[in-house]
Formats: structure tokens, C-alpha cells, sequence
């Protein structure tokens, strides 16, 4: 690498660009076994509520305090709270999960995205698929109405009976277009015709017809809920959302974010793309139209696919994949995102890859660990990150100036020939100020290989102690006073490192 500069100017500016509608946090799954067809890694990432295992569930409660974790999008299957019409099983294994989960949230002042991941429950699949528990995984509801009326005697439960005013929205299933919103024709469409988006579409299609009729019961019945979708995958690129036949059905928009690279890097496959071209143009454009509606904006599921993932590949959760998924943040929060969470606080981690936050399965032994422990070394650089964005933080831009480096391969040509010597910016930072106490906090990611010096500039208004955090022990360090003015500041920022002052 030539570094175009090693020093780097870092401009707070005087007034945030908006403010988060919710915070930052992460998945928390209450799906305890594994479906017969496709389940992702949505499920087993923490033990059933027993005695036994009361240590290694209040270790993990602690450690999602540490985190902060102020957004859980908190993941169930149909079957375990209404296996048979009309017949709830409030107590079921899987249901003691999820009421643990929104007790620790309730408790924490988190928010709460109720999210069915997946059905599973024959009485409301489509007779074509009936009798196939893959099938039945992967069917829509084939009444809408008893769909809605489940949602609703679920939310009696949580929200009203049991008084879980932590679940801020539901949302109808998870990624459809890919798995788990089937009708039988858009089920033939994929497998017998190939036709992936006419597929895509017909499903699309049918869920703004399930959150129209959702979001009309949830204003009857339960109107300090929200609806939340489409929740697709994977950062799709529409013209405008508001053509979209779900946009006028939900209550805020919400999308999923695997496939980036960093923008200096090869893009090695088909469905990968830079952050800078979807996170930087596309979530500006979608929280803007969203906004202007009247609809938050979310990124409600963020993980790394691009260094490798299935069985118990490690690569999700190493260096490179946390520290891109943290400029994913930054930029986002930078583009207006009202909410974020990452894939996933739990998870076994033998399935499709080691995604979690944190540890609670002995991969090898295939059994509960007696105590939660952190999971290095996505603990120590995202989850670094989510302690320090505040629920509903203000966000103020951070303009920088430097930062970058020449030289770098970023895609080839259709003659197979790299493109070189252009310019990529590689430090990237935003602010966040807590609402409550006014304490202000600047993420900065440095993605380069080299260290790089900064001056930071504060606004008039924005003097006082400023300190970096140590990597490791989180301990301020004072920043020294620059020569180049009052209100500026010198610091460095390290290599591949989330660096976070504060005042």
C-alpha cells in the first residue's frame, strides 16, 4: 500500500444530521431445535431454562448488559407458541426463551423486534405442502386472517398479560424472496421454472397483503406497537420504495446487509458490492424517503459473508469481518439508519459459521458451556461499537479529510485487468451524542494497514476534555491540545481499529 497521507483531519460539525429512533444491538433467537428444511443458524444458540443452566443464562445476560444492547431483534417460530389453531403454548421451552429475553430487555430498556423467522405450524400451510415439514417450513400462512389473529393473541400475552412494553414492533418473516414465504406458485416459479424474481415478487406481493391487514389489527388492537418490513435480504436497490407494494403497509423499513466488501477490495463474487455503493447512496436514499413518510429506517440484520462462512468456519467473526461490519455502522449511522443489529449475539456457531457475540456451545463437544464467554475477536471490535452508540443518539457528522491511500486493487476490468492507482478513502467516523446526558463520542474506523496521526476539530461549541479510549481496557487517555488552534485536538488512530473519543 502507498498511503496517499499519513495524517488524517477529522471535523466534528456544530448540529446532528438527525437522531436514531432506537439504538444498536444484536439477533437473539428463542428457537431452540433445529427445523427439518433450511433454518440458517437461527436456532440452539442458547440452552433451555433450567436450573441446570441458570449460570450460563445469567452470564449471558450480563454480557448483553456489558454490550448495551439496545436493539434485539428477538426471532421465534410459529409452532412453538400456536402449534394447533387457536391452541397457545405459552410455556413451552422455546416460549420460557423468549420470555427471558424480554424480561432481560423490559429490564435493560432495550427495544424488542418480535420477528417470526420461520412457521412451521401444518394447520396454516398451504394444503400442497402439508405433510412435508420442510415444506411446511418454508409456507407462507395460507389464512392471513389467523395469521393476524395470532399475532394479536400474542402480543395480548407479551405486551398486555405480561406487560413487556419493550416490544416496539413486530415483524411479519424473516428475508422473504428467499425461504420462508412460499405459495405454492411462487414455489414452482423458482424450482421448476427458474425464476427467481417473478418468485420474489408473487412473495412480495402476498406479504403486503398479510402487513395490510397486520398493521390494521395492530392499530385496533395494539396501536403502541409498529409493523416493521419488508425485511429482505440483501440490501435489494430499488428506484423508489415507495412503488413497492409493502411500503405503504408498514410502519418502518427494514432490510438486511451480508454480501459488502470494503471499498478498496476486490469484488470476488457476483452478489458483492461496496459499502460505499449501498451503504452510502442506497441508505441515505432509503432513510430519507423513509423519513419524509413518516417511517424509520433499519438495518436489522448485518453480518459478513465475503471472507467465508458454513459449518464452524470462524471467518464471520475474525478480524477483517468485524472491523468491516463496524464501518457498515459508522457509515450507516453517517446515512441516517434509525436502528441496527447484528447477526447475532448467540449462536452455536457449528451451523453456517461463527457469527456470535458471544460463546454458550462447546462446538466440539457439542454441549451448553457452563458459563457465556466472549467471542474473540468480534467481542472486542463490534461489540466495542455497540457499547458506545446510545439508544436514540443524536448523530453529527464527522467530515474527513485524508484518510486515504493509492494503489489498492479494487475490481477488474472485463479484459481480466485490475484497475490501479485510485483513490480510496479509508478512515471513516461519525459522531454520537447521548441524549440524556449530552455526552458526545466519535467512532472512528481506520480499515488501512497503517496507522494514521489526526487532528480533530471541534466546533465553537464543542470544547471541553476530550480522551481516547484504550482498545483494551477502555481507560481515557487525554488528548493533547494541536498547534493549529484552540478547538483542535492530535491523536493517532491504529491500523484496522475502532477507535472511539469521548469527552
Amino acid at each position: 500500500m502507498n498511503p496517499a497521507s499519513h495524517h488524517v483531519s477529522l471535523k466534528l460539525a456544530s448540529a446532528p444530521s438527525h437522531q436514531m429512533r432506537s439504538g444498536v444491538g444484536a439477533s437473539w433467537h428463542s428457537i431452540l431445535n433445529a427445523p427439518v428444511g433450511h433454518g440458517g443458524s437461527a436456532f440452539g444458540g442458547q440452552p433451555p431454562v433450567l436450573a441446570v443452566h441458570e449460570p450460563l443464562w445469567k452470564s449471558i445476560e450480563a454480557h448483553a448488559t456489558r454490550l448495551r444492547l439496545r436493539f434485539i431483534r428477538l426471532e421465534f417460530e410459529w409452532r412453538q407458541f400456536e402449534p394447533r389453531r387457536g391452541e397457545f403454548t405459552w410455556d413451552s421451552p422455546a416460549m420460557r426463551i423468549l420470555d427471558r429475553i424480554c424480561a432481560w430487555a423490559e429490564q435493560a430498556g432495550a427495544d424488542v423486534m418480535l420477528q417470526q423467522q420461520w412457521g412451521g405450524a401444518a394447520w396454516n400451510c398451504f394444503p400442497e405442502f402439508r405433510g412435508d415439514p420442510a415444506m411446511e417450513t418454508y409456507s407462507a400462512p395460507a389464512d392471513l386472517n389467523a395469521f393476524a389473529d395470532g399475532w394479536m393473541s400474542l402480543l395480548d400475552e407479551l405486551y398486555v398479560r405480561r406487560g413487556y412494553r419493550c416490544i416496539k414492533w413486530i415483524n411479519p418473516i424473516n428475508e422473504p424472496g428467499y425461504w420462508w414465504w412460499h405459495l405454492p406458485e411462487s414455489y414452482r416459479l423458482l424450482r421448476v421454472e427458474g425464476d427467481r424474481e417473478g418468485s420474489r415478487r408473487l412473495q412480495l406481493n402476498y406479504l403486503a397483503e398479510a402487513c395490510a391487514i397486520l398493521r390494521r389489527r395492530l392499530r385496533a388492537g395494539h396501536p403502541g406497537v409498529r409493523l416493521m418490513g419488508p425485511d429482505e435480504t440483501d440490501m435489494p436497490a430499488y428506484e423508489r420504495l415507495a412503488a413497492e407494494p409493502w411500503f405503504a403497509a408498514v410502519d418502518d423499513v427494514d432490510f438486511h446487509s451480508y454480501n459488502s466488501v470494503f471499498d478498496h477490495e476486490l469484488l470476488s463474487k457476483a452478489w458483492n458490492y461496496h459499502i460505499g455503493d449501498r451503504i452510502d447512496s442506497l441508505v441515505r436514499r432509503y432513510s430519507a424517503e423513509s423519513h419524509a413518510a413518516g417511517k424509520g429506517f433499519y438495518l436489522t440484520e448485518v453480518g459478513s459473508m465475503v471472507y467465508g462462512y458454513g459449518a464452524d468456519n470462524p471467518a464471520p467473526g475474525c478480524h477483517l469481518s468485524s472491523l468491516k461490519d463496524v464501518e457498515v455502522l459508522v457509515r450507516s449511522l453517517a446515512a441516517g439508519v434509525d436502528g441496527f443489529s447484528h447477526w447475532s449475539f448467540t449462536n452455536r456457531g457449528d451451523i453456517d459459521g461463527q457469527w456470535q457475540l458471544i460463546d454458550t456451545w462447546n462446538i466440539e463437544h457439542k454441549n451448553w458451556l457452563l458459563e457465556a464467554r466472549p467471542h474473540r475477536p468480534a467481542y472486542d471490535i463490534l461489540g466495542r461499537a455497540t457499547r458506545y452508540v446510545p439508544k436514540c443518539a443524536q448523530i453529527f457528522p464527522v467530515e474527513v479529510t485524508g484518510g486515504g491511500c493509492i494503489g489498492e486493487v479494487r475490481e477488474q476490468s472485463r479484459q481480466g485487468r485490475a484497475s490501479l492507482n485510485e483513490h480510496y478513502q479509508r478512515v471513516w467516523a461519525v459522531g454520537v451524542q447521548n441524549p440524556d446526558t449530552n455526552e458526545m463520542r466519535i467512532l472512528a474506523v481506520n480499515n488501512s494497514e497503517e496507522p494514521f496521526e489526526f487532528t480533530l476539530e471541534l466546533p465553537e461549541c464543542g470544547g471541553g476534555e476530550w480522551s481516547v479510549l484504550d482498545p483494551w481496557t477502555d481507560a481515557p487517555v487525554a488528548l493533547e491540545r494541536s498547534l493549529r488552534g484552540s478547538h483542535c485536538l492530535n491523536g493517532v488512530l491504529p491500523p484496522q481499529q475502532l477507535t472511539v473519543l469521548t469527552t
